[in-house]
């Protein structure tokens, strides 16, 4: 038997057992939680921007997770996924999740981080050769957000949002996990301050160019490397993909915040994690800086229809509907 005594202010629980003619009362003091106060250093700031996330792999689930515990309020998660065991070595879901839409199952993920997050989830196959209404709906999700994040690392999707992004002046944050582990890139297109995102990608190849080395992609979907003759591949690991989500969800805050309160002074950084390719050893860090370039639509067409028609000749995709 369980029995609650109060005088208003204060409970006392007590927990009555019998065994025979015996009888044990133990006794429970209860407590007050703490009011809730806010624990981020800027949450208040972040807690009505509204961010579109493409991609919940274990990328984007770790960003999203890192930026629902920073105090952003609303979010629009984009994934055509399904989550199979073989994604959980570094995603943020777990087995529970396992057999559902990625986008659907990080939107509960984030509601049990902070439940009073408005998140809306839509399983979406983005692609170049997407169909009009896709890009359609896309434009408009665009529009309604104050923040684009790719973490697909898929070119034809990076460039459909970064068309969108130009066509409706809306920041673009992306990332990229190197293969093996070797490290990541950050980067940024803010209208007014950054070159739109297709111009600034070319950059970023050029620059990588001028080091005479690509970047190591690696396989599909699994960060892996073929080492030297018989080597075993390398893999990125849960924390490898955790560093540079942390950095991206930081750069993604950087592009919600008015300069002056920036962590990241540069748009672009290219990240070491272990020495390889352009690094020299563990945490070598190239920052890259944007040469100017006009190229932003000077405001969002009225016309949806003439919107979805420019992204398109942009992309050039062609209607087939």
């Amino acid at each position: 038997m369980l029995v609650v005594m109060s005088n208003g202010r204060r409970e006392v629980l007590l927990r009555v057992r019998h065994n025979g003619s015996k009888r044990k009362i133990d006794l429970f003091h209860t407590f007050e939680p703490p009011k809730a106060r806010e624990r981020r250093l800027h949450g208040k700031m972040f807690r009505e921007s509204s961010i579109c996330i493409i991609g919940a792999g274990s990328l984007g689930s770790k960003v999203a997770a890192s930026l629902a515990r920073e105090g952003v309020g609303h979010f629009m998660l984009l994934d055509n996924d399904v989550l199979w065991s073989d994604n959980l070595v570094r995603n943020e879901l777990d087995e529970m999740d396992v057999g559902h839409h990625k986008a659907v199952s990080l939107r509960h993920r984030l509601l049990r981080i902070n439940p009073a997050v408005k998140v809306g989830a839509l399983g979406m196959s983005l692609t170049s050769q997407s169909a009009v209404q896709h890009i359609a709906q896309l434009s408009e999700i665009i529009s309604t957000c104050d923040l684009v994040i790719d973490t697909t690392a898929d070119s034809g999707v990076f460039r459909m949002a970064a068309a969108i992004c130009t066509q409706k002046r809306k920041p673009l944050v992306w990332g990229r996990v190197y293969a093996g582990g070797l490290g990541g890139l950050i980067a940024r297109s803010i209208p007014s301050e950054d070159p739109p995102p297709l111009t600034a990608a070319t950059q970023l190849r050029a620059w990588c160019g001028e080091k005479g080395m690509a970047p190591p992609e690696g396989r599909e979907h699994n960060y892996g490397v073929q080492g030297d003759d018989d080597d075993e591949p390398l893999f990125a690991s849960d924390g490898d993909v955790g560093v540079i989500a942390n950095r991206l969800a930081r750069h993604a805050l950087d592009a919600l915040a008015i300069t002056e309160m920036r962590v990241h002074p540069e748009p672009a950084y290219f990240v070491g994690l272990r020495k390889g390719w352009i690094f020299d050893h563990p945490f070598d860090t190239h920052p890259v800086i944007f040469a100017p370039h006009e190229g932003w639509e000077m405001g969002s067409t009225s016309c949806a229809e003439e919107g979805v028609e420019r992204v398109m000749t942009h992309l050039g995709v062609q209607d087939d509907a």
